[in-house]
């Protein structure tokens, strides 16, 4: 399968799956010299990382390594993929970008048939176009790929382009330059939306972009509070696929719904999206955001600065609905990385407050830390820390340890004035304006305190906010003590793998060092062999050299297994009839043998007596059973092996010949053989019985129980 077979294969797979495939195909084609393959891998390679959005850089370093390995092996085809992704994507996110001259290059491609790489080139303009706001030209270069569609086949760019076309749509209708009524634009994108919905389904590539379509329908065509939870999901849905470049459009995008509302709290998902950007590397977008809502990446300033004005009706928050309530809640309660869900936790609490700055303390050895501060406008939205409250400069400590110590909540409409009324004159609030302090509770227990401020408002903290800062603390504090737990448990698992990783190698050791004291004693019977006279005897030694044999194989094969826990008993068979078959002569001889093990997992208790009776039992027919090859059914002299499992909790050896078969007199309890002994001896040890077939040739039936014994771990 070469890399554009497994692009059309993406419906139920993450970009990230299908790069690493691309990059898979792509070193398998060039170390087997498919390098056709390896250029067209590239394709799809760079489109998902394009999809995914994490991080630009590294399809910029794609596009590059394609067309130097390209040019080298004078791959047209793949030169034009490289080419139509620097030109439409990566050059238009660059800070300081003008557009690439391509008229002659589309020419050239046209002429050439290389309609992939031009599809592709106005695909990626069309999305450049989009993400910043020029949409007019997105319409004439989505409008451009439709001649080019059967070039791109039933890829990620076909059906990206599907979704730009709706979210392109709603735009332009938007600002009136679309279709003239709500009904034409709902003729043209619900048919798309069903399509998008449909590919959407089986995985998780194009979920997060339909969440982006459904959060900008409502926006377009519905009411801001289904809008502003709508795009929660797709922050959520982004988020969770790493989707880094999306995730930081649709903060924007959330952003200027509230700053359009008139609403607070539009700086936190500005300053998000420019951090998702600096990320991704999305240069020109982080740029072009900053000039754009430059007052909201400015530190507002000190009451004292602004005495006597009057303060703007945003500057304090309108009530927030249940629902965006509990879709706040979830994207603390999903979150289990600690500095992650911090950030979060703040800048939510500080959305719902209408505070601006915002600490959070815990207490740790019986002293109250600051784990977190947030502040609205400052670019990075909220700061893990480890100092002190003593440290912090900035928060009333007397208030902040009066309300861990009777588990009261404080509420100031003039922190100033009230906290030395309230405190005595040993207390001095460092700022004017509002300011709440609550308990952070955790079933019951108390486990450090929330202090918000703003300092250009009084009266700011309502008893409606109040509640739901306080819901909101609580789910913060149980997600903050789950987070623990989780990195506790991180670090358990890795101690956990360390000591498994010492026993593994340890256990490899001992099982390498039986094989070798097995075969050296091995050894020992061969260099005593040549000095034995007695026919009898020499035959003796070699079935005991046969059975060290068999039991040292077993541990060469355990320690040179991946895993300690299993072998591969079919090939273990092999290995034991081969030398079998060598020990006795019958190489040469038309015998052979014919092995049918089931995928059967056995412990280590019972691995070693079915080998052991399988060496006995094979041993005897390459003795006894065919002292004449020409007196075999068709000459064909044949030794069977058969290992099944017809039932949970039973297995079924069977070994086999078609030779002379045994006397008609012959019983098993009664035999002086010390092979056949030895047999009977194994199979008690398996708890089974043993059957003896006496019809063409002889067969061995042995049928023992597959319960693991009390006290057995290890399976082989």
């Amino acid at each position: 399968m070469n890399g554009i077979d497994w692009c059309n294969m993406h419906s139920r797979s993450h970009p990230a799956q299908i790069v690493d495939y691309c990059l898979k195909s792509i070193r398998s084609g060039k170390d087997s010299g498919d390098l056709c393959n390896a250029g067209l891998s590239y394709g799809p390679l760079m489109w998902n990382l394009q999809v995914q959005g994490a991080d630009l850089q590294a399809i910029e370093e794609a596009a590059k390594e394609c067309l130097q390995f390209s040019h080298r092996h004078n791959l047209s085809f793949s030169v034009g993929l490289a080419e139509a992704m620097q030109a439409g994507w990566i050059a238009p996110m660059k800070r300081g970008y003008s557009p690439v001259p391509m008229e002659e290059k589309l020419k050239a491609w046209e002429r050439d048939s290389h309609v992939a790489s031009v599809g592709s080139y106005f695909v990626h303009m069309a999305l450049s176009h989009y993400y910043f706001g020029e949409h007019g030209q997105a319409r004439d270069c989505l409008n451009s790929v439709r001649k080019y569609l059967t070039g791109l086949a039933d890829n990620v760019l076909k059906r990206q382009w599907h979704v730009f076309l709706v979210l392109n749509a709603l735009k332009l209708f938007e600002r009136r330059a679309g279709h003239g009524s709500r009904e034409e634009l709902l003729a043209e994108i619900e048919p798309l939306i069903r399509k998008i919905e449909t590919w959407a389904s089986p995985g998780p590539l194009l979920k997060p972009y339909l969440a982006f379509i459904h959060a900008e329908r409502e926006r377009v065509l519905g009411g801001f509070r289904e809008a502003r939870s709508l795009y929660l999901d797709a922050v959520h849905a982004a988020h969770e696929q790493n989707y880094t470049l999306l995730e930081g459009h649709l903060h924007q995008c959330l952003g200027e719904l509230l700053l359009g509302a008139g609403r607070c709290g539009e700086r936190i998902h500005f300053a998000e999206a420019a951090r998702l950007y600096r990320k991704c590397r999305a240069e020109r977008k982080e740029y072009l955001l900053h000039e754009k809502y430059a007052e909201c990446f400015v530190e507002e300033p000190e009451a004292s600065a602004v005495e006597g004005m009057e303060i703007p009706a945003f500057r304090t928050l309108p009530n927030l609905d249940v629902d965006y309530l509990m879709k706040s809640s979830m994207a603390i309660s999903v979150e289990i990385e600690q500095e992650s869900l911090l950030r979060k936790a703040m800048d939510v609490v500080l959305e719902c407050s209408g505070a601006q700055h915002g600490y959070l303390l815990i207490e740790e050895d019986g002293n109250l830390t600051i784990r977190a501060e947030s502040h609205i406008a400052e670019k990075q939205s909220c700061r893990a820390l480890g100092k002190t409250l003593e440290e912090a400069p900035d928060i009333c400590r007397a208030t902040a340890r009066h309300v861990y110590r009777t588990g009261e909540r404080v509420v100031f409409d003039d922190a100033r004035k009230q906290c030395a009324l309230r405190s005595g004159c040993d207390c001095r609030c460092p700022h004017p304006g509002s300011l709440l302090c609550l308990p952070v509770i955790k079933q019951s227990k108390k486990i450090g305190i929330l202090f918000l401020e703003n300092r250009l408002t009084d009266s700011v903290f309502t008893e409606e906010k109040i509640r739901m800062t306080r819901f909101l603390a609580s789910q913060a504090a149980i997600s903050l003590e789950n987070a623990r737990l989780v990195d506790e448990m991180k670090k358990a698992e890795e101690l956990i793998r360390k000591s498994l990783r010492e026993k593994e190698v340890l256990l490899k050791e001992i099982h390498h060092r039986v094989k070798n004291n097995l075969q050296i004693i091995q050894s020992m019977l061969s260099l005593q062999l040549p000095y034995i006279r007695d026919a009898q005897a020499v035959g003796l030694f070699k079935e005991s050299q046969n059975r060290i044999y068999t039991m040292a194989l077993i541990h060469e094969k355990l320690y040179r297994s991946e895993s300690l826990a299993n072998i591969d008993f079919k090939e273990y068979v092999g290995s034991l009839v081969d030398n079998l078959f060598l020990s006795y002569g019958a190489g040469g001889r038309a015998i052979r043998a014919a092995i049918d093990v089931e995928n059967v997992s056995l412990e280590i208790n019972k691995i070693i007596p079915c080998a052991l009776i399988i060496n006995e039992l094979v041993s005897n027919s390459l003795k006894h059973a065919f002292p004449m090859p020409s007196a075999c059914p068709g000459d064909k002299c044949e030794i069977r092996i058969v290992l099944r499992q017809p039932s949970e909790d039973r297995y079924v050896l069977t070994v086999g010949d078609n030779g002379v078969g045994l006397p008609e007199d012959f019983d098993l309890q009664r035999s002086e053989s010390l092979g056949l002994k030895l047999i009977t001896v194994l199979a008690k040890q398996l708890r089974g019985a043993v059957e003896i077939g006496k019809g063409l040739g002889t067969e061995f039936t042995i049928t023992f129980g597959a319960k693991k014994p009390e006290g057995t771990r290890r399976h082989v």
